[in-house]
C-alpha cells in the first residue's frame, strides 16, 4: 500500500496518475531515426499520448523549433497549445555510454512531465534509459499501443483525395503534398543542426522513402 502511494506520487502529472509506461514501437523507431539524423547534434522532442487505467501510453512525438548543438538542445515550449499535456521528453546524447542525465537534463525533467528518455550511440532501444521527473531510473514496455482512430487517419486522407479528384477534378496527389510538407520540416530541422566541420556517420542508413 505504501509502495503504491509512492509510485503514484512519483508519476503524478497534473490530473493524470500512472504506475506503468507503454511506448509505441513506432515512437521508438522514430526516436532512433531522428537521433541518427541529428548526429552530431542532439535530438530533442516531447512525448504525446494518453493515460488510461493507470498506464501512460506514449503514441507520438511533438517537434518544436529550438536550438540544437552537439552538447545541448532546447525548444520553444511557448509554442505548445495551452491544452497540450506535458507528458515527458526524449533527447539523444551523441557519444557512447552517455545516456545519463546532466544537471540541465534534470531541470528539463522537472518542467516537462513525468517520463523521459535519453539515448546514446549507437542509438537503439538497447541504449535508451528512462527516468521520472526526479531523474530516477524507471522501466517501460514497448509494443503497439496507438489507438485505432489514430491509424485511421491515413484512410481518411485517402478518402479526401478521392473526393477531391471526383468532385473537383483535383489531379495533384495529396500524399505528394504531404511528403513535401514533411520534407520541408526535415530541411528546417537539418538547418538547425548545420555543422560543416562534422560529418553524420549514420547518413548512409537513412531511407529517403520513410
Amino acid at each position: 500500500m505504501v509502495l503504491d502511494k509512492f509510485i503514484s506520487k512519483v508519476f503524478e502529472n497534473k490530473d493524470n496518475k500512472f504506475n506503468k509506461v507503454c511506448v509505441d514501437v513506432d515512437v521508438i523507431n522514430s526516436i532512433v531515426f531522428y537521433s541518427k539524423k541529428s548526429f552530431p547534434n542532439e535530438f530533442l522532442a516531447m512525448f504525446d499520448g494518453y493515460v488510461e487505467n493507470m498506464t501512460l501510453f506514449i503514441t507520438s512525438l511533438i517537434f518544436l523549433p529550438g536550438e540544437r548543438s552537439h552538447n545541448s538542445a532546447s525548444f520553444n515550449d511557448w509554442l505548445l497549445p495551452p491544452d497540450q499535456k506535458k507528458l515527458g521528453s526524449v533527447h539523444s546524447h551523441p557519444g557512447f555510454n552517455t545516456a545519463y542525465p546532466s544537471n540541465a537534463d534534470l531541470v528539463t525533467f522537472s518542467k516537462y512531465g513525468s517520463f523521459h528518455i535519453i539515448l546514446c550511440e549507437p542509438y537503439s532501444l538497447e541504449t535508451m534509459n528512462a527516468y521520472d521527473s526526479n531523474g530516477d531510473p524507471i522501466t517501460f514496455e514497448v509494443g503497439k499501443f496507438r489507438k485505432e482512430e489514430d491509424d485511421l487517419m491515413l484512410e481518411d486522407l485517402a478518402e479526401i483525395q478521392k473526393e477531391l479528384e471526383e468532385d473537383n477534378g483535383f489531379s495533384e496527389d495529396l500524399f505528394t503534398k504531404l511528403d513535401k510538407a514533411f520534407s520541408d520540416d526535415d530541411d528546417f530541422y537539418d538547418s538547425l543542426n548545420d555543422d560543416s566541420e562534422k560529418v553524420n556517420k549514420y547518413s548512409d542508413e537513412f531511407d529517403e522513402d520513410i
